[in-house]
Formats: structure tokens, C-alpha cells, sequence
């Protein structure tokens, strides 16, 4: 199929779902009237030569489903309007070619239900502003695999953005996204992101807001900025193996965990000063580990802290003035066990876990811990 009649009457049609699915030689649509349509599921999947499509009338579509998949050489989104509540599940998957969309109506009056897919593998994208407008539930992979996007800016809002930027290997801007619910690798890999700005989490539940490997492997991200994180309860994980030279003011009066939070940070320097305070029982569990340049630890408050095992394990490079601070961490802590056998090198539990640090050679540096009352 290459064309469709022009007088083609479909005013009292409300579904067109798969209307056109898999016309693999349709390459182009005129603009036929779609005001009542409320589906249109997979209405040009798998129309691999459709290079044009009219700017349909989607004000009262609700499924937009799959609506462009595959339709590897359309090149430009058409002017569509996001309607509350719409699904535009996967309606751009797989859209190699697609390099515009510019035109699509994001709304922040109307909340996308799900976008899930939405841009994944539109290897082509490059550059997008949202100028703030968008409003989604869930993102998840929305732009999965778009090796080419570079910068996403303005975005607006969305709460469930798990891999959403994942494997976005070109990424280096992204700006303004708000009331974030959830951000498990959010940008897992994405080895070229270093500008992370205007990002806030959602108030409504601080207890399951995720961030676990947010920033996974994301290996030129130096510092984030105007980061509100006054809304997070954990930041379990958060920078795995990034490329943190200096860790970044985040406000953490809320953190009741920080449990491997710079893992593999290998390029970090100098620690976080963070407020602590609510930082309960194993919450600061291998919080360091790796991070084999750190020379710079600040005294954090330890008073909840029931273990701190492995916390700096493969820290070899801490300062003198560092290591004085940790021996105070381990003083004011709420550590039952008061044997100091517990930090050497060879015991899990240790926070010093494969460091030299740790090494019986050091012992003498543990003085005040024996007379504190701990023992060997």
C-alpha cells in the first residue's frame, strides 16, 4: 500500500487501532479527520517506508500504544497532542531515522500515563528541549539506547524514571527533571554525562524512593549541582562507579542509609560532609569501597551506626588527619562489639577490608580505641 483515497470518510470512527499496521510500502498519509478517535494502538507499526505523516487530531486519543514502532524511516514526529492519562507506551520504538520531534505537544497540565519505550533506540535523536512541558508517570527506557542524544534539557516532571536514560553513551546535558519517585539506573552507563542540574524528588513517599545505581558507570560525572535530594530516606548505591572527584553537597537531614554510595568511585578524592544524624544501624556499609584515591574523609556522625563494616575497604591513600577522624567515627559510634581485631584487613566486618590501612602494622594508630576500653 503507498497512499490512501484523499475523500476518506472517518469522522464517526473512535478506533483505528493496527489500522495501517505492517503496510510495509505505505510511505505516506493524507490528513483524514480523527477528531473522535480515542485509539490508535499500533497504528503505523511496522510501516517500515513511511517517511510523512500528517498532523493528526489526537484530543481525545487515549492509546497511542506502539502508534509509530518501527517505523525505521520516519524522520520527524507529527504535531500530536498528549491527552491526561494518555499511553504512549513504546509509540516511537524503535524509530531509527527519527531525528525531530520538536512538533509533539507534551502538556504539564496533562500527565502522561506511561511513556515507557517511548523514544527507545531512536538512535538518531540528538538534541531535545522540553521547555519544561512534560508531565509523566512512567519513563521507564524511555530514551533506552538512543546512542546519539546528547542533551535533554527542561524536561519538566516525572516519577518513575527507572533506565531511563540507560546506555545513552553520547548523553552529556541533562536539566530539570522534578518530583522524581524513582531513579534506579536512571543513566546506567552513560560514560559521557557531566552536566546534571535541577533535579528534585517527590515528598509524597520518602520511604520507597529509589536512586540505587542512578549514576552507574557514569565515569565523567564530576559533581552534580542544585540536586535536591531533601526528599530521600536512602541513597543506597547512588554513584557506583562514577567518575566523583569531590563528593557533592546534597542536603541528607532525611538518609537513613548510604550503604555502598561511592562504590567504585575510584577517581574521588575528597569525602562528603554530610549531615548524618539519622544514619541508622548499617547504613554507612561499604559506602567507600573502592575508592582508592580517597584521601579526604570528614568526621560524620556515627551515633545510629551499629557496624561500619567495609565501609573503606581499599581506601589506601587516606590522609593521617582522615584516618583521625575515623578512629572518632568508631569512638562516637553505637558498634556493640568492641574488639578492634573486627579492623583488620582480613575480617568482613572490617571497615578497612583489603586496605593497607588496616595492616597490623597500623596498630598503634588504634590507641585510643584501646583506651576506650576496646581490645585486640
Amino acid at each position: 500500500m503507498v497512499d490512501i483515497p484523499v475523500f476518506f470518510n472517518t469522522s464517526n470512527i473512535t478506533n483505528m487501532g493496527r489500522m495501517f499496521a505492517s503496510c510495509g510500502n505505505l510511505n505516506s498519509v493524507c490528513n483524514f479527520n480523527t477528531s473522535n478517535v480515542t485509539n490508535m494502538y499500533s497504528m503505523f507499526s511496522y510501516c517500515r517506508n513511511l517517511n510523512s505523516v500528517p498532523n493528526f487530531d489526537t484530543s481525545n486519543v487515549t492509546n497511542m500504544y506502539s502508534m509509530f514502532e518501527q517505523c525505521v524511516n520516519l524522520t520527524t514526529a507529527p504535531n500530536l497532542i498528549f491527552t491526561n492519562n494518555v499511553s504512549a507506551y513504546g509509540a516511537f520504538f524503535g524509530c531509527s531515522s527519527l531525528t525531530d520531534i520538536s512538533q509533539l505537544q507534551f502538556n504539564a497540565s496533562n500527565k502522561i500515563n506511561t511513556a515507557t519505550t517511548m523514544f527507545f533506540g531512536c538512535s538518531n535523536l540528538e538534541n531535545i528541549n522540553f521547555n519544561r512541558s512534560a508531565n509523566i508517570n512512567t519513563a521507564y527506557y524511555m530514551f533506552y539506547n538512543c546512542t546519539n542524544l546528547t542533551k535533554v534539557l527542561n524536561f519538566g516532571k516525572v516519577e518513575n524514571a527507572a533506565m531511563m536514560f540507560n546506555n545513552c553513551r553520547n548523553l552529556t546535558d541533562v536539566t530539570e527533571i522534578k518530583e522524581i519517585l524513582n531513579a534506579c539506573n536512571m543513566f546506567m552507563n552513560c560514560i559521557k554525562l557531566n552536566n546534571v542540574s535541577n533535579f528534585s524528588f517527590n515528598s509524597s513517599s520518602l520511604s520507597t524512593t529509589r536512586v540505587f545505581n542512578m549514576f552507574y558507570n557514569c565515569t565523567n560525572l564530576t559533581t552534580i549541582v542544585n540536586f535536591d535530594t531533601s526528599n530521600l530516606q536512602a541513597m543506597i548505591l547512588m554513584f557506583t562507579n562514577s567518575g566523583l572527584i569531590t563528593a557533592p553537597n546534597l542536603n541528607t537531614s532525611n538518609v537513613t542509609s548510604m550503604a555502598n554510595m561511592f562504590r567504585f568511585c575510584t577517581k574521588l578524592i575528597t569525602g562528603p560532609n554530610f549531615d548524618t544524624s539519622n544514619v541508622s544501624a548499617t547504613g554507612m556499609f561499604g559506602m567507600f569501597y573502592g575508592c582508592y584515591n580517597l584521601v579526604t574523609v570528614y568526621q560524620l556522625n556515627t551515633s545510629k551506626i551499629t557496624s561500619m563494616s567495609q565501609t573503606f575497604a581499599s581506601c589506601n591513600n587516606l590522609s593521617d588527619a582522615s584516618i583521625q577522624n575515623i578512629i572518632n567515627m568508631l569512638l562516637n559510634s553505637n558498634i556493640t562489639s568492641t574488639s578492634y581485631k573486627n579492623i583488620i584487613n582480613t575480617n568482613t566486618s572490617s571497615p578497612f577490608l583489603y586496605s593497607n590501612i588496616a595492616n597490623t602494622r597500623y596498630q598503634n594508630r588504634w590507641s585510643e580505641l584501646t583506651a576506650a576500653g576496646w581490645t585486640y
